[in-house]
């Protein structure tokens, strides 16, 4: 099950559910759970994923998925749940971090990807091999792929199957950063900085963010202008700006 821990302004949500990490249901709607006790808390400020052992996460239960065919609407359940979660993810106004410590296939990188970033210690392997067994990634791997790497790079993972090292992941930008050592604990470092900004205005850059991906040009523009305006009535924008020109007198 979802292991969540509470720092000062950083929550740690840890997938646990050995041997590798299955996104079975019983995961998925404890993990479901914990987001929903994360969008109500004003006090935290970031969000780092991870996984326990050696597997970020592997992916759906494949004898759940063999116990639901013929039964189309066990099998559109467990897609729209899992499909529901990993875009609650992704909008959480917060910023949200996957650390890799272990492999990520399958839905598992798909979870990772719906991240805003993700860390990658340099000896995991990433990869979508659904095809392999006869599928495609059926909770947002398709579309959010492509609008993170270049197109031939997302066709390479879907249509071969095959994993990639956490070195190739970082040149063609699906990971942000190949470490050495702890993902986790280079996540959590970057997450305490993040946290240290005004809330506000890191929110905002997320919403800009989340506009720029849905939102044609124009109508993103216009998002963003709306955010920067609100941004400069608040007091505290307002007071750091001035501790900043005093700073620099």
């Amino acid at each position: 099950m979802p292991v969540l821990r509470h720092g000062d302004a950083i929550v740690t949500i840890t997938i646990d559910n050995p041997p590798v990490n299955t996104l079975s249901m019983s995961t998925l709607a404890q993990l479901d759970e914990q987001l929903a006790a994360v969008e109500g808390d004003d006090r935290i400020r970031a969000l780092v994923l991870t996984g326990s052992g050696t597997t970020f996460a592997s992916g759906g239960d494949v004898n759940e998925l063999l116990e639901s065919v013929g039964n189309p609407d066990a099998i559109e359940e467990h897609v729209a749940l899992t499909g529901a979660l990993f875009s609650r993810l992704a909008a959480l106004p917060i910023p949200v971090i996957a650390a890799l410590d272990g492999a990520a296939v399958g839905g598992g990188l798909e979870l990772a990807i719906a991240c805003d970033l993700v860390i990658a210690n340099e000896q995991v392997r990433l990869g979508f091999p659904e095809v392999k067994l006869g599928l495609i990634p059926g909770a947002g791997g398709t579309q959010r792929l492509p609008r993170r790497v270049l197109r031939l790079h997302a066709a390479e993972l879907l249509l071969t199957g095959g994993l990639i090292s956490a070195a190739r992941a970082l040149q063609i930008g699906l990971v942000n950063e190949c470490v050495p050592a702890s993902a986790y604990q280079r996540a959590y470092e970057i997450a305490t900085r993040i946290s240290a900004f005004p809330p506000r205005a890191v929110r905002a850059a997320k919403s800009a963010l989340q506009a720029a991906g849905s939102l044609d040009q124009a109508t993103g523009l216009g998002v963003e202008r709306r955010l920067f305006v609100d941004l400069l009535s608040d007091p505290d924008t307002v007071e750091g700006l001035q501790a900043f020109l005093d700073g620099a007198r």
